[in-house]
């Protein structure tokens, strides 16, 4: 059987950086949690903790809104 790699759509290439970006600082805010805690700074770990739930929602909102994106411009370019 013979796979064929599926391109995705140039369009949601924006959405797609978006995403990575907003992953790495979700990444690097789960490190600076750890951080804050362990210097025993609570005041700090708890908004660093509450900011990086902000951002983990955001990041699963973004992949949300790519996913549709994809699917519509893959469906859209199989009509055509």
């Amino acid at each position: 059987m013979n796979a064929k790699k599926t391109k995705l759509p140039d369009n949601s290439r924006g959405l797609q950086n978006i995403q990575h970006i907003v992953g790495g600082t979700y990444n690097i805010l789960l490190v600076l949690v750890g951080v804050s805690f362990g210097k025993n700074d609570t005041t700090l770990g708890i908004v660093m903790a509450v900011l990086t739930f902000i951002v983990a929602r955001l990041s699963s909102e973004i992949s949300f809104q790519t996913s549709i994106k994809v699917v519509r411009e893959y469906s859209n370019s199989k009509e055509n």
